[in-house]
């Protein structure tokens, strides 16, 4: 469990239900997890990756993401999440474009810190932006942002995508 979120602490101000049990009860209600004597509600967003993972696996239409992002919407998600990876693996550009016509709760982009991936993201506009790392050899993202190293693009791609109005 990575430091901060063992059961029963703070994390940025929320409380950590005590156990799976709790939370389970807690997402099931709808009830608020506490934060600092204010109510928080926990949001469920669906990521939509490896749908299109197994239609590009296939080379076929389907199964389709955007009929997975409208079930998901119908279902009650109040979000959809994709990760266009640099290498196009499951997510493509076409799919992010239409996700984005066609989404009417939240859109979070994943990307990493790239100019091509915030050029893209500056023409989508989507709700929300998750700055992710990406190694080629990962099957899917294992791990957070090393930002000793890459410190000045991440911060670039937060000031670029923040000044068009698009949280990250």
């Amino acid at each position: 469990m990575p430091f901060g979120t063992e059961r029963g602490s703070q994390v940025k101000g929320m409380v950590v239900p005590s156990t799976p049990m709790d939370l389970e009860r807690t997402l099931e209600l709808g009830e608020h997890i506490p934060k600092e004597g204010r109510a928080v509600m926990v949001f469920l967003c669906v990521n939509i990756d490896h749908i299109a993972t197994l239609r590009q696996a296939r080379m076929e239409e389907d199964p389709d993401p955007l009929a997975a992002a409208r079930l998901a919407e119908k279902a009650g998600a109040k979000g959809i999440t994709v990760h266009l990876r640099e290498d196009r693996r499951h997510i493509q550009d076409r799919d992010l474009f239409s996700l984005r016509r066609i989404v009417r709760t939240k859109l979070n982009l994943e990307m990493a810190a790239t100019r091509e991936m915030m050029a893209i993201a500056l023409q989508v506009r989507p709700d929300q932006v998750t700055l992710v790392p990406e190694k080629r050899e990962e099957l899917t993202t294992e791990g957070g942002l090393y930002l000793k190293r890459r410190s000045s693009l991440v911060q670039e791609a937060i000031d670029r995508l923040q000044a068009k109005g698009i949280p990250v």
